[in-house]
């Protein structure tokens, strides 16, 4: 990267065109280009991560100049010249191969290239919760979280424009497991410019696990036994300057702190915050100690003010906290959202100005209560945006780092949240992740499929993500969505089959080439969150039809057990199918209406039969009614408005095992339409409106007739509601309830 081209092996001696790329102050081709004012030094000379390509005629041939301000800069100029080139970031971890071809060409425009710097200092993620997903891939397929690991994971950070990572550490050690040598992964790291980190509970280097595999059974001998500074100071001293000693040539941002194993407190329940506080400020201080005796007084630090020790920072009216202890003034504070994606707390005006920043820990994946989430992306990008830009505009820039989880599926969210990270400018504005996300989509997939296929992958990456947001898949189960209140099952089923239909009609509009990249990204997420919501409110629906002893209960039994082999048959082809089985185990993660903080007692519903007569009674089910009708009874519902144009659907059912004759259907009312539909179960009318044959409003009735002569009869009324005085841009309430819009409020 000095900036010299290297003609030993031929190629670029004998190209048409020369690629020659460095770093600007290192001598060699690009600072004699700079001489020649090829090139504006001007624009990067005290600059970080940016870079200038230009292209021009260099000692008799044209040449494409890629000049970096630094390691970084030359390194994001050359991955574009990548991605113009048709490589995507996600040609490893989304299966998006690039096409082979003799020749590549690029427009001249789109490479004469200046970036600035980037927006966000430090931009990553963290790989975390990593068993049994990610962990069992990486153990097939790498034998390890080694270094063969960490350069796919590099590339892709590199590729995003990152330059920070928080490595994976349930139970491996970063700077300890490198094939080659225990350091390769870290030295690699440090090789290609990334800086970095260990998460929140990992002080001073140390992984998380790492105590646990060195530590002794005494407090009096080696480490140590207890993960305690209040009980085993000495121990832990020896135990962080080691892992200083080991790691302080490396590139980092040092976490410094404590908190209790796996993400608990330190001091037991009975230890006030007072006492807390207190052991937390010795602990930082000798911490810096020991940073100091290795020549690292001055290297980049962050404290993390997540769960508990939000608490400590800022104490309460018996206990100070540490906010404005002057051991912190160099200290970067990392912020945290609620885990859930939603910030907590934000830098007020007058501690913006201290000298270390702020950071932000956003989750787009959570192992911990009230319940967690790992499986597929739950997050769409419309409201990390709206987080993650309060953030920024509060002051938020030093360091961005998301929890990804097993990575996969969480692509498209981390994408978005490097690019916003990076270009913040470009990014930031309002709804322009519409733009971005059609941008992605291009990337990933144009030229593989038309526009109008285009179009729908987009749809059904937005519509996944957003059904997930609403309620992630794991935080679903037989009772969140009401049967009877507004429709709310019926209207979620709807969602559920359109998104299906969607995704598998994208499928089949991606080419061949692109199949595997489509179905991981978009069809195994999107298909598989979609059946999932269907199986607990098929299941939810089917216990009340049991309850009610009607066949239709039973069939409703064999649609679950269809699904539930479904969501088995989707999960392994990503596992063992997608990309000739290269993802084995990815897929791995229990998904199923948890019913603790982990998974433990996740389990798909497992619906019981009835057992039915031959011949039965015929049952009326009309929509938002919880009781049945049964022959020879009538029902008023509530009136219908022509603001809101809501129709009522009434399924009929029987609780024999012979099907009955099909009942006759009559309307009262030329106005008042009945047509059969279909359903889940049962056979279905739907009763609607014709407002433009309704003058005013008006009553009416709906009348089922059975063979034994019996009837059902639902009397309904139409109010036509006057809006003609109403001013544009009012919002009328219909059912008891004003809904709006985001952007409707004035």
């Amino acid at each position: 990267m000095a900036g010299t081209s290297d003609p030993a092996n031929g190629a670029a001696a004998n190209a048409d065109t020369l690629i020659i790329a460095g770093i600007l102050g290192r001598g060699g081709d690009i600072d004699k280009a700079a001489r020649s004012g090829l090139i504006d030094a001007k624009a990067l000379k005290g600059k970080r991560e940016s870079c200038v390509i230009t292209v021009n005629e260099y000692e008799g041939k044209t040449a494409v100049i890629v000049a970096g301000s630094d390691l970084l800069g030359a390194e994001y100029g050359l991955f574009r010249l990548s991605e113009l080139s048709g490589v995507s970031p996600w040609h490893f971890w989304g299966d998006v191969t690039p096409k082979k071809r003799g020749a590549v060409e690029i427009p001249r425009e789109a490479l004469n290239y200046r970036s600035g710097e980037p927006a966000i200092k430090l931009r990553g993620f963290f790989m975390n919760d990593e068993w049994p997903s990610l962990g069992g891939w990486v153990h097939a397929t790498f034998g390890g979280f080694n270094e063969k690991f960490y350069e796919k994971v590099f590339d892709l950070l590199l590729r995003l424009r990152g330059n920070f990572l928080w490595p994976a550490m349930w139970s491996s050690v970063f700077s300890e497991e490198g094939e080659a040598y225990p350091t390769a992964s870290a030295e690699l790291a440090n090789e290609l410019g990334i800086t970095m980190g260990t998460s929140h509970h990992e002080p001073l280097f140390r992984a998380g696990e790492e105590f646990s595999f060195l530590m002794s059974d005494s407090n009096d001998k080696g480490y140590g036994k207890d993960w305690s500074y209040y009980s085993n100071p000495r121990g832990l001293r020896e135990f962080w300057s080691d892992s200083v000693k080991r790691n302080r040539d490396y590139k980092s941002l040092i976490t410094v702190g404590m908190r209790g194993e796996r993400d608990s407190k330190i001091l037991g329940e009975n230890a006030t915050l007072a006492d807390n506080i207190e052991l937390l400020k010795r602990t930082i201080t000798d911490q810096k100690k020991i940073l100091r005796e290795n020549g690292l007084e001055n290297a980049p630090k962050v404290l993390a003010l997540y769960k508990e020790v939000e608490d400590y920072y800022y104490g309460d009216e018996r206990a100070k906290g540490l906010e404005g202890w002057r051991e912190l003034d160099d200290i970067m504070l990392l912020l945290s959202d609620d885990n859930y994606g939603n910030t907590r707390t934000l830098p007020t005006d007058e501690s913006r100005k201290r000298k270390a920043g702020f950071g932000l820990y956003y989750h787009f994946d959570y192992h911990g209560g009230p319940i967690s989430y790992e499986w597929v992306n739950s997050t769409p990008i419309t409201k990390a945006w709206e987080q993650l830009t309060a953030a920024y505009e509060f002051g938020v820039r030093e360091l961005w780092v998301a929890n990804v989880g097993d990575l996969c599926p969480c692509e498209l969210p981390l994408d978005y949240f490097l690019n916003l990270a990076f270009d913040y400018d470009r990014w930031s504005g309002i709804n322009k992740t519409k733009e971005f996300l059609e941008n992605w989509v291009n990337t990933q997939f144009g030229g593989y499929a038309d526009k109008s296929t285009l179009s729908s992958i987009a749809e059904a990456l937005d519509g996944y993500t957003r059904l997930n947001g609403d309620r992630r898949p794991e935080a679903v189960n037989e009772e969140t969505f009401a049967l009877f209140e507004e429709d709310e099952a019926a209207r979620e089923l709807a969602r559920c089959d359109e998104l299906i239909s969607l995704t598998e009609r994208a499928e089949k509009g991606v080419s061949p080439e692109r199949a595997d990249a489509f179905y991981g990204l978009v069809g195994f997420p999107a298909l598989a969150s979609a059946n999932l919501r269907k199986i607990m409110i098929i299941s939810s629906l089917q216990k009340y039809l049991h309850k009610n002893r009607v066949a239709e209960a039973n069939i409703l039994c064999d649609e679950l057990e269809r699904l539930t082999a479904r969501d088995e048959e989707l999960c392994r082809r990503y596992n063992e199918e997608m990309a000739g089985g290269k993802w084995i185990h990815m897929m791995s993660s229990k998904h199923a209406a948890f019913k603790n903080w982990n998974d433990e007692g996740s389990a798909f519903p497992k619906p019981k039969r009835l057992t039915l007569p031959e011949t039965g009674e015929s049952l009326v089910f009309v929509s938002g009614i919880k009781k049945p009708l049964e022959a020879g009874e009538e029902i008023t519902l509530s009136p219908l408005f022509s603001t809101e144009k809501k129709n009522v659907r009434a399924a009929v059912m029987n609780t024999g095992s012979k099907a009955p004759s099909p009942p006759a259907v009559k309307s009262s009312e030329d106005w008042l339409e009945v047509k059969r539909t279909s359903g889940l179960c049962g056979e279905v009318f739907e009763i609607s409106v014709n407002w433009k044959a309704l003058k005013e409003s008006a009553e009416g009735y709906v009348e089922i007739a059975f063979s034994k002569g019996k009837t059902v009869r639902i009397n309904l009324s139409a109010r036509i509601a006057d809006t003609k005085k109403v001013p544009k841009g009012y919002y009328l309430e219909t059912s008891g309830a004003v809904s709006m819009r985001a952007d409707g409020y004035v």
